[in-house]
């Protein structure tokens, strides 16, 4: 018996056949009497074999021409994409077989790039002042991903200082590419669906907010990646949605990969005390309620430690003025891992890949799975806004207390001041004028203690020439002595107090600074810098700004000398200038602003107080 089964499922009521079974598509033909042609066997009939065999072959070939045309307009009729706005559908009627797809799929191949750009003054649109500019977007046919995703009004600078500083270039969010995976790539790991990362899409849909890519695999399973874009923030949505459109059920496995690159020079840059800056490559996992940050560099070092397994909540490439982050709430997903890619010694970095939990699909089913995405400043309000916990990728550290305060205060210094430099010297003021009264207090005793031991020196040199041999003894005889004259041995220590007010506010102010894109570039004409976040180069390139601060702390520590019997502490006074002057060199121009601001204050203070005081 031969038997045919048709793409359509349609019965037909050709010559010779008839229905194997009742409520199936298929159809057989039959050499038993009761068809529409004559038994084969010529005894049972009139007429000739062969005249009989001649109108058999005659009638079959006619049938075969006929089905061939017939099921092959059939053919072209299937739809070719399913609806991308429904979650899930009931199997359809009319679904594309896997065989269709191939051609698809090398139709796609020959198709030239498309690309769509969305650009934006988020800045304007959205009324903030505590950033700058906006994005400019632009997505490629080529794997449905971001070519370039450009922050306008933040640009790379070159690290290496030999080679001067590179022509301004907007920051690229998606410049990285390893296996032609750049943000947000996706492809397959397994399972029933065959994608790389570049594989070419259709570019079915684009509107003014909006563009629609298209895809129909080998296994009869079509990719729809849509991306909605708004104008007043970083905030975009990725919408993926799978439809089988064969009629088996299907399985797909997929992973969401994020991809970014090391710049020039910056792998040994950054740190508390080394030179450049603290903008290094990064990325986090959060996965099952744990937030984990990485560097590039530690990726490298152990790939096998930066593994996590659950749910993931949100994946990112993080460079600390700037995040490209996806979440995951309403995605399923099994775990995050990061891993590094070196090509060459100018193109490397890392990798972090989202695993989806497998995606069941019957036949004609279609399923929508939608990850909101964050890529831009670090800025908190929009963090904030964009929620799923994005706001702890700033990391200010344990003087979080204070750094988001003095965050709060320049933002506002800079809307009254126009300028974050002035609102850095502004802030120095508000500082000064709050501890005031507790330094000022301090500095007078010490000056009155310095006065007093000054007048007693010529006894206490006599109880050191007497008994200087025993120590113990001398101390002692000191101990009395001091309590006998009403003097407190512990005042001079007091003069600290400035310094030990003024050091967490610098420490806060230098985390705020290579935290908060906020500053991030910000220029202070005045001085001639050119980024507040950077050390200055106002002299040839070279920085100026810490010898001012060291010879300003040399001057301050001569106006008030410590005792010639304390060596240690006038090491200590005397080398602290050296020693700001070495760690100056290679932090951000607004500490050093805050710092020499803040040294003529101090010194100010303690000239009123020598002349009222002698």
């Amino acid at each position: 018996m031969l038997s045919l089964a048709y793409a359509n499922h349609v019965p037909v009521p050709l010559l010779g056949f008839r229905r194997a079974a009742i409520g199936t598509s298929r159809i057989t033909m039959s050499s038993s009497p009761g068809g529409f042609l004559p038994p084969l066997d010529p005894r049972q009939q009139g007429g000739t074999s062969m005249s009989r065999v001649v109108l058999t072959a005659s009638l079959m070939l006619v049938m075969w021409t006929a089905i061939t045309i017939w099921g092959g307009k059939k053919t072209e009729k299937h739809p070719e994409a399913a609806s991308a706005t429904a979650t899930t559908t009931a199997p359809s009627s009319a679904t594309s077989i896997s065989g269709a797809a191939p051609a698809f799929a090398d139709a796609l191949a020959d198709r030239p790039e498309e690309t769509r750009t969305f650009a934006a003054d988020v800045a304007k649109n959205s009324g903030s002042v505590d950033i700058s500019g906006g994005y400019a977007a632009t997505l490629s046919s080529r794997g449905a991903q971001f070519s370039h995703y450009e922050l306008t009004d933040y640009f790379e600078t070159q690290l290496n200082k030999n080679k001067g500083l590179a022509p301004p270039r907007p920051v690229d969010l998606a410049q990285a590419t390893n296996q032609e995976a750049r943000l947000p790539a996706l492809r397959s790991r397994g399972g029933d669906v065959d994608l790389a990362a570049d594989a070419p899409y259709e570019l079915k849909e684009s509107t003014p907010t909006s563009v629609l890519f298209t895809r129909l695999t080998s296994s009869g399973i079509r990719v729809n990646r849509r991306y909605t874009f708004s104008d007043k923030t970083f905030a975009l949505t990725h919408e993926l949605t799978l439809v089988n459109e064969g009629s088996e059920r299907k399985s797909a496995q997929l992973d969401l990969v994020l991809s970014g690159s090391e710049r020039g020079g910056e792998r040994n840059e950054g740190g508390f005390l080394s030179p450049g800056t603290p903008d290094r490559l990064g990325g986090h996992c959060d996965v099952a309620g744990t937030r984990e940050h990485f560097l590039s560099k530690a990726v490298q070092k152990d790939p096998d430690e930066h593994i996590y397994s659950g749910a993931v909540r949100s994946a990112a490439i993080d460079r600390h003025y700037f995040v490209a982050a996806v979440a995951f709430d309403n995605t399923p997903t099994d775990r995050c891992k990061a891993s590094y890619f070196e090509i060459d010694k100018d193109h490397r970095g890392i990798q972090v890949v989202v695993e989806l939990s497998p995606i069941p699909l019957a036949p004609g089913e279609s399923k929508t799975l939608t990850q909101p995405a964050y890529l831009g400043p670090k800025q908190l309000g929009f963090l904030q806004q964009f929620g799923h916990g994005l706001e702890e990728s700033i990391d200010f550290g344990m003087l979080a207390v204070l750094s988001r305060p003095l965050l709060w205060l320049l933002v506002f210094l800079k809307g009254q001041t126009g300028n974050y430099g002035w609102g850095i010297i502004a802030l120095t003021l508000m500082i000064f004028t709050l501890t005031f009264p507790l330094t000022h207090k301090s500095m007078v005793e010490m000056k009155k203690f310095s006065k007093i031991m000054k007048e007693l020196k010529p006894e206490l040199d006599k109880l050191k020439e007497k008994y200087g041999a025993d120590q113990r003894q001398m101390v002692e005889k000191q101990q009395a002595f001091f309590a006998s004259k009403g003097v407190n041995p512990f005042a001079n220590l007091m003069g600290c107090l400035p310094m030990l007010i003024s050091m967490p506010v610098w420490m806060a102010l230098y985390r705020t600074l290579s935290t908060s894109v906020e500053l991030f570039q910000q220029p202070f004409p005045l001085l001639g810098i050119l980024d507040l976040t950077q050390a200055d180069t106002i002299v040839f390139g070279w920085p100026l700004l810490p010898f001012i601060v060291c010879g300003l702390m040399f001057v301050s520590t001569m106006q008030q000398p410590p005792p010639e019997d304390q060596p240690q502490m006038k090491y200590m006074m005397y080398g602290m200038p050296v020693f700001f002057l070495f760690i100056m060199f290679n932090m951000a121009s607004g500490l050093s602003i805050y710092m020499i601001t803040n040294s003529i204050l101090r010194m100010t203070q303690s000239w009123f107080i020598k002349r009222k005081y002698g």
